[in-house]
């Protein structure tokens, strides 16, 4: 009889640890599942964003808005390009050890302490052999400047060059550096285009 009590309380603590371990389980499964639940409301709420996002990237612009961002883009480009183009026209000063676009003009600072006077004597230097060789060529229209043997063109344009640099040079002189100049530049240009000028 004994034994049999033995067993039979075997068998309930059994029982119970079955149960407790079952009950164990339910619990994690419980939480596994609403794990999953959370996961998956996530992803759903992930999906629906994207979803969102495509749709508004998928939307054809209006004509206008297109034209806008096609204008924008060339701009950019172009912009890039005379960067690049500047990136690889630069030089190292020999002195200075800079950098310098040997495709601008650049300013003889030598010269950068001279007095007005004497500003102003170099610049009608600089036009009076411009004026020179024009004069002495001015029967010649465009196309036989640039049909010329002795390279007219190039000679006038060397000291149409040269004439810029002066006056490049004097601006530097008053402080305008190259960054002040292109400002300067841009708004003669803005003003020359408003008059019609470049038609």
């Amino acid at each position: 009889m004994a034994e049999l009590h033995d067993e039979d309380r075997e068998r309930k603590e059994y029982i119970s640890k079955v149960k407790a371990s079952i009950e164990r389980h339910k619990k994690m499964c419980a939480e596994l599942e609403q794990a999953c639940k959370n996961t998956v409301s996530e992803i759903w709420q992930q999906a629906g964003q994207i979803d969102t996002l495509m749709l508004e990237a998928e939307k054809p612009l209006t004509n206008g808005a297109l034209k806008k961002e096609n204008m924008a883009l060339k701009e950019e480009n172009e912009r890039l390009k005379q960067v690049l183009a500047d990136c690889e026209k630069k030089r190292v000063g020999e002195q200075e050890g800079t950098n310098v676009n040997m495709m601008r003009p650049q300013p003889c600072r030598k010269f950068k302490m001279i007095p007005t006077a004497d500003w102003v004597t170099k610049l009608m230097e600089e036009v009076v052999e411009v004026v020179h060789i024009a004069a002495d060529n001015a029967e010649l229209d465009v196309r036989d400047w640039l049909d010329d043997e002795d390279m007219l063109a190039d000679k006038l344009g060397e000291e149409l060059t040269d004439l810029i640099t002066v006056c490049t040079s004097w601006l530097d002189a008053f402080g305008y550096d190259e960054v002040a100049r292109g400002k300067l530049q841009e708004r003669v240009n803005e003003k020359n285009k408003a008059r019609g000028y470049w038609e």
